[in-house]
């Protein structure tokens, strides 16, 4: 639409088609060069036009009004947060509430698996801290700000000089609203033009942004991966387009998105408890290890553990530890054995009813593409770690004590043991 407001190119099907092959083209392009040129740069330019045309907007339009609404704005949200939040106008029926909020509350569900895991692959090396500072709070601020700059000198203008237009135009055609609103600021011709480029731009890293992370997917976690293999996801996800824009236009496009969004919302809410679940073993972790050795924590850094290296750790520092748990016990006239088991090692204590029974084991998994130990090759590669269990939490509660020294060891099993005991009675050893 904006083609046809600026340059007259008629808005049909097959103009329609051809700007998406022309898209998915770049996107082809941006995603052969590569994560560090092509997508990097594109995402650069990206932004430069964004806050050149914001600037613009904010220094040609009511400067002074835009900077009070921008602190009215953000204060107005604070205090209606709740209300906003929560409001689906149940008593006070709204098309509004369909046609925005409610899209696009789907359309982000939709875009947050790929979305997240492009974002995870280049913040690699960075601490949560950082993470969402640079996800969370800067693109929220930067939002704030752009709604503040475009949406209110909108309205200033709409109220004053405009008369009406901006809103009227937004009643005719939404897609052209945009382009009424420049023709009241100077350089309309070239403000236009870098909206359009933006936009066009937005929708090539999109796309490439998607591409690599389905290729990732489909070739295992692999970051490297054939030149035909990252051509036919970009094809592909044109095609998809294209064929949904001939089925039913633009409304059949927001359709399947609404569709798709309703079985990630259900995912989104078990990836928020998975997330609850590693930071607060990564919290009781670090309380039990305060600060790894420097040469653990450097041997972490250059190369992942390999199985043997945990199997000699449970040899060297886990059996030791729980014998000396066990001769303790054994001093107390409690009956406990050591017992072998498969890739690892159990202390059993006996109780009345149940037993205590805490387990070390050497357990691998697979590093994430975006992790800084990788295999060579694109290749995934596999870390060893030292979990340890008991079964009052279950396997399912293991947790990682690879960095642990003997003694600290010794502490974690007596603290488990001293949990047991609150609800459980030891059985005497047999004289």
């Amino acid at each position: 639409t904006g083609l046809e407001y600026l340059f007259g190119v008629p808005s049909t099907r097959f103009s329609q088609i051809l700007l998406i092959a022309g898209v998915m083209g770049l996107a082809m392009v941006s995603v052969l060069t590569g994560l560090d040129r092509g997508v990097r740069r594109l995402s650069e330019l990206n932004l430069v036009i964004a806050v050149l045309l914001m600037g613009f907007v904010l220094l040609a339009g009511p400067t002074g009004f835009l900077l009070k609404a921008l602190v009215q704005n953000f204060g107005l949200y604070l205090d209606h947060f709740f209300i906003r939040t929560f409001n689906l106008y149940a008593y006070e029926p709204r098309d509004w509430m369909a046609n925005w909020t409610l899209f696009y509350w789907a359309w982000w569900i939709a875009w947050s698996p790929f979305v997240g895991m492009f974002i995870a692959r280049i913040s690699r090396g960075r601490t949560v801290r950082e993470f969402v500072i640079g996800v969370l709070l800067v693109p929220s601020a930067f939002t704030f700000l752009w709604m503040t700059v475009f949406g209110n000198t909108a309205m200033y203008l709409d109220m004053g000089v405009a008369g009406g237009a901006i809103s009227q135009a937004v009643q005719a055609d939404l897609s052209t609203a945009l382009f009424k609103f420049f023709e009241y600021l100077p350089g309309t011709t070239i403000t236009s033009t870098l909206a359009v480029a933006l936009i066009v731009v937005f929708f090539v890293t999109s796309a490439d942004s998607g591409s690599m992370v389905i290729d990732t997917i489909a070739a295992g976690g692999a970051e490297e991966t054939p030149t035909w293999q990252r051509v036919y996801w970009c094809v592909l996800q044109g095609v998809a387009a294209a064929l949904l824009m001939l089925a039913g236009g633009l409304s059949a496009l927001q359709a399947a998105t609404l569709v798709a969004a309703l079985p990630f919302a259900i995912i989104m809410l078990l990836l928020a408890w998975g997330l609850y679940r590693g930071l607060r073993a990564d919290l009781l972790g670090v309380a039990a290890v305060p600060e790894a050795p420097l040469r653990l924590r450097l041997k972490r850094i250059l190369a992942p553990s390999r199985r043997r290296d945990i199997e000699a750790q449970i040899e060297r520092i886990g059996a030791p530890a729980l014998d000396a748990v066990r001769e303790a016990l054994a001093e107390e006239g409690v009956a406990a054995s050591i017992e072998r088991e498969a890739g690892g090692v159990a202390l059993h204590a006996k109780g009345a009813g149940a037993d205590f029974v805490y387990r070390l084991r050497a357990a691998s998994r697979p590093l994430p593409a975006f992790s800084l130990l990788e295999a060579p090759e694109g290749r995934r590669a596999l870390e060893w770690r030292l979990r340890a269990s008991s079964d009052e939490v279950g396997a399912r509660g293991a947790y990682d004590v690879t960095d642990h020294t003997q003694q600290q060891l010794i502490s974690d099993i007596l603290e488990k043991l001293a949990l047991w005991r609150t609800r459980h009675a030891f059985v005497a050893q047999q004289a």
